[in-house]
């Protein structure tokens, strides 16, 4: 057995071309909808503006953001405006005080384009009210040190924080919570998400018709005649899904280091075992699902025609594709979970992106590893039984 095992191995080096076409697909891929993510035009925020205590200067220095353009509104108008489809996102701003200010959002839907647009105007608002208040308390300290007058040393530590900000020195992290959402979309890296997605989507791809390869071997008579070697039938089906197991991992380990290193995505501190110990289970399950197919089909040419519709479908349910926050339909959810890209997404961006840590990649990894026990026995009995043409 350890004698196929290795045989089938070295086979791999064989298959290096295959690998590689779909790992650069990955990459490119990711590259394309980034681009295809943004389409050029801004992002129609509202501001619905209180008319108590609302600095002008705010809202001057609020204005030119490359990806949003702002349209405020007096109170009570704004709504009416998100209704008409006017505005694609609303904020209602309550000023009570200079110590109290409230903000809500609201939207109508989920959209990708004004993902970036939020997240750039809320980073600047934050930034303009943190330093304005941080502004406001030196001024005032200095002032009762030094005697002068509050205007003066008011505009003095004005003019001093600009020079600041003009070298391009942070005189205060934006630590403010003044914006609380509880979005879908909070810690959202549609680049990790396409990384994730479209690779595991094309090492499937891999996978699949390297498990095919059983096709050809019986219609060959290779299989035949393995089977009538000393090797047991069971040990040469496990030596060529250990080797396509591990194509398939190595694929995805590949382009995940890639990214990291080269794309410089982040990964997270001390992620990257967790994430290893997920596409190995992963890659157990669509080795399994492969199997599972290889046993339906009577031909190549069958598997060639099912497989990328297979693949593909199960891909956009899963989530590769696009995340399954815009998903409204409860019907395709709940068939997302019957899919393994589902389930790897979920535990791979869970400590990547949303940095949950490992106990959140428990379900994930026991929902994969019973998709790949049960595709494997069902597929094993299928290949066992299969008349090829």
């Amino acid at each position: 057995m350890r004698t196929l095992l290795w045989l089938k191995l070295k086979k791999l080096k064989d298959d290096y071309k295959i690998m590689l076409v779909m790992m650069v697909l990955s990459i490119a891929f990711v590259a394309i909808f980034n681009m295809a993510g943004y389409s050029g035009s801004a992002t129609r925020i509202g501001i619905e503006r209180s008319s108590m205590g609302w600095d002008v200067e705010v809202e001057a220095r609020l204005e030119g953001g490359s990806s949003y353009e702002i349209i405020w509104f007096e109170k009570g108008l704004g709504s009416t405006a998100l209704d008409k489809t006017e505005i694609d996102v609303l904020y209602v701003v309550d000023v009570y005080s200079d110590e109290k200010i409230e903000v809500s959002k609201f939207k109508l839907r989920e959209d990708m384009n004004a993902i970036a647009a939020e997240q750039a105007f809320e980073g600047k608002w934050r930034g303009l009210l943190s330093r304005d208040a941080l502004v406001d308390k030196v001024s005032a300290v200095l002032s009762g040190m030094s005697g002068t007058s509050a205007e003066a040393t008011y505009l003095k530590t004005v003019d001093y924080f600009d020079k600041q900000d003009r070298r391009g020195v942070d005189m205060m992290p934006v630590v403010s919570s003044l914006i609380e959402t509880d979005s879908i979309w909070s810690g959202y890296d549609s680049s990790l998400h396409g990384l994730i997605g479209f690779t595991i989507m094309f090492a499937m791809y891999t996978v699949t018709f390297g498990v095919g390869d059983i096709i050809t071997e019986k219609k060959n008579y290779t299989w035949q005649r393995a089977l009538v070697s000393p090797i047991k039938k069971y040990e040469i089906m496990f030596g060529h899904l250990v080797s396509i197991f591990v194509l398939g991992f190595l694929q995805i380990m590949t382009v995940f280091i890639f990214g990291q290193f080269v794309l410089k995505i982040d990964w997270g501190v001390g992620n990257l075992v967790p994430v290893a110990i997920l596409v190995g289970a992963f890659s157990f399950a669509i080795t399994g699902m492969g199997l599972l197919l290889t046993g339906i089909v009577k031909s190549m040419s069958q598997l060639g025609a099912t497989a990328p519709i297979l693949i593909t479908g199960s891909a956009m349910l899963g989530g590769c594709m696009w995340p399954l926050q815009i998903v409204n339909s409860k019907v395709m959810l709940m068939m997302a979970n019957f899919t393994p890209q589902k389930w790897a997404i979920e535990g791979i961006e869970n400590l990547t992106m949303y940095h949950l840590g490992t106990d959140t990649i428990a379900t994930p990894l026991i929902m994969l590893l019973i998709m790949g026990t049960l595709f494997s026995i069902i597929g094993y009995v299928l290949v066992d039984r299969q008349q090829v043409t």
